[in-house]
């Protein structure tokens, strides 16, 4: 077993390796060196007892570093490494049906040049937030980039609507509890933040999406990851991104919208219909707005605690809300509807479209989306403002 930990060990960075050299190995090479005193005098005052706790700490402190390293996706691999006694990298990979949700902190790399070494702390912060959030709604933690995480509901059979809902429900509690944290509201008030990023607070951009991916070990003998391959991986980030365009903080594809059930549905908006890298046909993508909470001219109580896992999640949409009005969610459907112009785009009349959307601005001048749209029209319209005669009713989204 010692062999084999050593080899999966050497997969790791050099921090965790310090780590598990100080807390694992060494105190492993004391018990060996113990049972080494025992053999060469019986007679010698080493209590059994004192050796038998010593050998439970010693391995639960390693089983912990190995399922904090490699994670929930890891379990299979690190099962097969201990059983044979090898690093394999030759394995074939296991395809499994998942929802992929991509997270990303706004603003990071301005954050990190104002903050230097604290940034960090900041980073950890947050994390904390959405590996717990993920974790407590039947979802894992699988990446961490830095400024960014990949999580993924996997489901043990099908995928069901309470796990969409979870989902979904696990990004939205991360909105509320990072608006509500004091540190991070501490981290980002510091001077040099505020010259910097004036009026900055932590945020963040979600992309949902479902799909297939292969769950596998990626790597060398010199160090390896447990993650997921799919152009559907790749598709919860393009969505995460493109967050930035429709000035939302959640944006969902299509077949991720219609995995929820139908009253939280009820309360997400299309947002646009769109080709990108990835993704043989156009997809749908829709928006849930999260409201603001009532010390930031919301509706969220400042003391609802997000984090109550005795309400179910019915309850817990019910208690959330939708950030806009059912007037303006009214209007803005009107005109999505006649800026898409159905599947085929030929219904499409972007002269009304443009009416209802200036009339949503009067309703809520800040919203990204009705913004977008409009940009996009004013784009590409032709003269009479009308859509252009090769309109399909879906766009090239062209940033990732």
């Amino acid at each position: 077993i010692i062999p084999t930990a050593i080899a999966v060990i050497g997969l790791m960075n050099a921090d965790l390796m310090e780590m598990i050299k100080k807390e694992v190995l060494m105190p492993t090479h004391r018990l060996l060196s113990m049972a080494q005193q025992i053999l060469d005098d019986p007679l010698s005052p080493v209590s059994e007892d004192q050796n038998a706790v010593l050998l439970e700490k010693t391995f639960r402190k390693f089983s912990t570093l190995l399922q904090v390293a490699f994670g929930e996706a890891g379990a299979r691999t690190i099962q097969d490494h201990m059983q044979s006694g090898s690093i394999e990298t030759n394995l074939p990979g296991v395809v499994v049906n998942a929802i992929f949700g991509f997270c990303d902190i706004r603003m990071f790399t301005e954050l990190t040049e104002c903050l230097q070494v604290d940034v960090v702390k900041v980073v950890n912060r947050i994390a904390r937030h959405v590996h717990e959030s993920a974790c407590q709604h039947a979802g894992a933690p699988n990446k961490n980039m830095g400024d960014a995480w990949l999580m993924v509901w996997k489901p043990s059979q099908h995928l069901a609507e309470w796990q969409a809902d979870s989902a979904l429900r696990s990004y939205i509690r991360i909105i509320i509890e990072i608006a509500k944290d004091e540190r991070l509201t501490a981290w980002t008030s510091k001077p040099d933040v505020q010259a910097r990023l004036p009026g900055y607070r932590i945020n963040l951009g979600f992309g949902l999406h479902t799909g297939w991916g292969i769950e596998c070990a990626i790597g060398s003998q010199r160090k390896i990851d447990v993650s997921y391959l799919s152009p559907h991986v790749n598709l919860s980030a393009r969505l995460e991104s493109a967050t930035k365009q429709y000035g939302v903080q959640i944006l969902l594809s299509g077949c991720m919208f219609r995995l929820l059930s139908p009253s939280v549905r009820k309360m997400c908006r299309l947002v646009d219909r769109v080709c990108v890298k990835g993704s043989e046909k156009p997809i749908l993508l829709y928006s849930f707005d999260v409201p603001l909470l009532q010390s930031q001219g919301g509706s969220i109580p400042n003391d609802f605690d997000a984090a109550d896992l005795t309400i179910d999640n019915s309850e817990f949409f019910r208690s959330v809300g939708c950030g806009v009005s059912d007037a303006f969610r009214v209007q803005f459907r009107d005109g999505i509807t006649n800026y898409l112009g159905g599947s085929s785009g030929k219904s499409a009349d972007w002269r009304n479209a443009r009416k209802s959307l200036e009339l949503c601005l009067g309703l809520e001048p800040e919203d990204g989306p009705t913004k977008a749209i409009l940009a996009v029209m004013q784009e590409k319209a032709d003269e009479l403002g009308r859509a252009p005669s090769d309109w399909a009713g879906c766009r090239h989204l062209d940033d990732k």
